[in-house]
């Protein structure tokens, strides 16, 4: 009955529009059922935007997939001197976002490995005064460096 009791004061919080702890989500996670979780999330969505569901249209662009990291759940990454790695130049990086723009695109994600062989020009491609339209979602270097910290965890 304790559980009952801690889920429908959560329940209590995101119906007062309360932030939730981490114990919370974990509660959540261990005990709710997916229609009650989903109801729940359905009622903190509805709070910020409405009934209303928005979109953008996304390409990735990925510089490299030479990477040193070895994340466990990526099967993008190789190595420099395997046959299929890659290293995009500024030049080519440029010409891959143009090609995205007949599809409409309104969000270009910019992400790479961790290579030993990027230079700061290519992992730092700015493609905001080329393509003014794009909402840009860079993935740089040293976000991978803070992941690194915390890839045992994942």
């Amino acid at each position: 009955m304790k559980q009952q009791y801690g889920l429908d004061a959560i329940e209590e919080k995101v119906r007062g529009g309360e932030r939730l702890t981490a114990d919370d989500g974990c509660l959540l996670f261990e005990e709710a059922d997916l229609l009650r979780l989903g109801t729940l999330a359905r009622q903190a969505k509805e709070r910020r935007s409405g009934p209303y569901a928005y979109f953008n249209v996304n390409r990735h662009l990925n510089l490299t997939n030479v990477c040193v990291s070895r994340c466990r759940f990526c099967a993008f990454c190789r190595d420099e001197d395997h046959p299929e790695a890659y290293l995009m130049g500024i030049e080519e990086a440029l010409a891959a976002a143009e090609e995205a723009i007949p599809m409409g695109i309104t969000e270009l994600h910019i992400v790479s490995g961790l290579s030993p062989l990027s230079t700061t020009s290519t992992s730092s491609v700015n493609v905001t005064p080329a393509f003014p339209n794009f909402t840009s979602r860079l993935s740089r270097r040293w976000k991978s460096n803070i992941f690194l910290r915390y890839q045992d965890v994942l």
